[in-house]
């Protein structure tokens, strides 16, 4: 089966999104799909220039690359987040342009498209194929337009795969039919935490003797990590890490911790993917605080990290959220507390540091559940999902 993966990211990127692209065309095409990922040729960051995405990624070189020509002026922008838009705008329409060209000359079994505008655009050029054409769903507009885009497209597709069942049945309120919606998390790549054990992780990264409560991730603000910081500025004789955030998140988050006099807490900032399982693994707790807040955090996302987490053999501390509630269990393979809550955190975090008969428990059984969650079992059930 031929797959056209489609995506207006960067790559490779800081950013999540960017990882799970590369995670999902590799295990597609170790599931026998032929993979070809199409991908804006945009500036990308200094520090990403050059690298190799298979490299950077430790991934197998088993699928193809095909950049895409597409207005790049971004670094006009100066930032702005104004003037930023209508470059996005004019970015994503160019890449549209450029994509259907490409596309003219290659047939695919499967066009898989985590971009609702570029998938659009692509609908429109080649009618006879939507039924071949699949989005790839992680959000769900909030602006009626965007709705109304995201319906218009939807119910002309050969189906959707959703990341998270409350995103799913968002989509099913647009009169789409529950056998065209495929509920599928994200997932792990196991194998980056073979060989890890706690005392190589401490060495290799000089944590110390400390007992660490660690988080990895992004630092947007639904994301909680700043509830986590105070929550660790509350426990004696634990040294908290924060790991990962753009450069801009960094700093706002470090300039946080600074003024509020939160001594035990290091922001690090970001680390190249193959050091992460290293902090994971390294921690006697990792914390998943998403806020209650954000609808996209309460209900939509599946977090890469949660499914790291699991992987890692160490006791888990999470927000009691929907999203999360579709792989955590309390007491069962986590410990779940009230979002937003830095108090709360910081008793669920003590709770584990306290009692390791109970952390052992949590983190043998989440190591357990997440064996059936990996990207190869993911990508065997996307291909029988999209099988045209």
């Amino acid at each position: 089966m031929k797959f056209a993966y489609i995506t207006n990211n960067r790559l490779p990127s800081e950013k999540a999104n960017a990882f799970q692209i590369a995670q999902m065309c590799s295990a597609l095409a170790s599931q026998g799909a032929d993979v070809t990922l199409f991908y804006p040729a945009r500036r990308n960051l200094k520090k990403f220039e050059g690298v190799d995405l298979f490299a950077y990624y430790k991934l197998p070189r088993n699928f193809k690359l095909r950049p895409i020509p597409c207005a790049d002026i971004f670094h006009l922008s100066g930032g702005n987040a104004v003037v930023e838009l209508p470059i996005f705008l004019l970015q994503t329409f160019t890449f549209a342009l450029s994509l259907i060209q490409a596309l003219r000359h290659e047939s695919f079994d499967v066009y898989y498209a985590r971009d609702i505008f570029v998938l659009g655009a692509i609908l429109a050029a080649f009618r006879q194929l939507k039924k071949r054409m699949f989005f790839e769903a992680h959000t769900f507009s909030e602006s009626r337009f965007g709705r109304e885009w995201q319906r218009r497209v939807i119910k002309r597709l050969g189906g959707v795969i959703s990341i998270s069942s409350a995103l799913a049945d968002q989509y099913l309120g647009f009169g789409i039919s529950p056998h065209n919606i495929l509920i599928a998390p994200d997932a792990v790549n196991l194998k980056r935490y073979d060989g890890l054990t706690k005392e190589n992780a401490r060495r290799r990264l000089a944590t110390g003797d400390k007992r660490l409560a660690i988080y990895t991730g992004h630092l947007y603000e639904w994301k909680g990590a700043s509830v986590f910081a105070e929550a660790a500025s509350q426990l004696e004789n634990v040294r908290a890490l924060i790991v990962g955030g753009t450069e801009g998140d960094v700093r706002r988050l470090r300039s946080e911790v600074s003024q509020r006099g939160w001594k035990n807490v290091d922001v690090i900032g970001y680390v190249a993917p193959d050091q992460i399982p290293l902090y994971q693994v390294a921690a006697d707790v990792v914390v998943l605080p998403n806020s209650a807040k954000s609808e996209i955090s309460r209900l939509h996302t599946s977090p890469l990290k949660l499914f790291e987490y699991m992987a890692s053999g160490t006791p888990i501390v999470a927000s009691d959220l929907p999203s999360l509630r579709e792989v955590l269990r309390a007491n069962e393979n986590a410990i779940l507390v009230e979002a937003d809550d830095a108090s709360a955190l910081a008793n669920g975090i003590k709770l584990l540091l306290n009692d390791r008969l109970l952390a052992d428990r949590l983190a043998a059984t989440a190591r357990k559940d997440v064996e059936a969650l990996t990207w190869a079992a993911r990508a065997e059930s996307v291909i029988h999902f999209c099988g045209v």
